[in-house]
């Protein structure tokens, strides 16, 4: 069953379909909450927040805690809920989920180009790549129909 969603700005005309199903539905609430959590995290606990993205807070100064509080936690928190909260109407949940997986796969490229220009070939941003970029392409490619 897919809805027909359309966004028309001025210039810019879109139109696809979206696919839904209880599947679908599955895999967004999954991610959104996995996002969530992690937000949640780094929101409470952040040197765990940080820890699970190795790296290392430094006690003397606040400033990284803020940093995880504020820019790590307040960015996830708010995809992550936007994805559990707009379960109706459809069309904004499938448009949430879209920019969620979006900012996932993101996440991903954004990791491998720094093993590329970084030289940060190590196995924990190997397995980071593949696990973000590999949720982002998954809630996308059913999202999208290609699943």
């Amino acid at each position: 069953m897919g809805v027909i969603a359309y966004w028309n700005a001025e210039l810019v005309g879109f139109n696809f379909v979206m696919p839904g199903g209880p599947l679908v539905d599955w895999v967004i609430f999954l991610v959104a909450l996995l996002t969530l959590l992690l937000g949640l995290i780094s929101l409470i606990l952040p040197a765990v927040g940080l820890k699970i993205l190795k790296l290392q807070p430094n006690a003397a100064k606040s400033f990284g805690k803020g940093q995880t509080r504020g820019v790590l936690a307040g960015f996830y928190i708010a995809l992550g809920l936007t994805c559990l909260v707009y379960s109706d109407p459809f069309i904004a949940k499938q448009f949430a989920a879209i920019i969620l997986a979006e900012a996932w796969l993101l996440t991903g490229i954004g990791r491998f180009l720094s093993i590329i220009v970084d030289r940060g070939a190590t196995l924990y941003n190997f397995a980071a790549v593949i696990f973000e970029a590999g949720i982002g392409s998954l809630l996308l490619a059913l999202l999208l129909g290609l699943i």
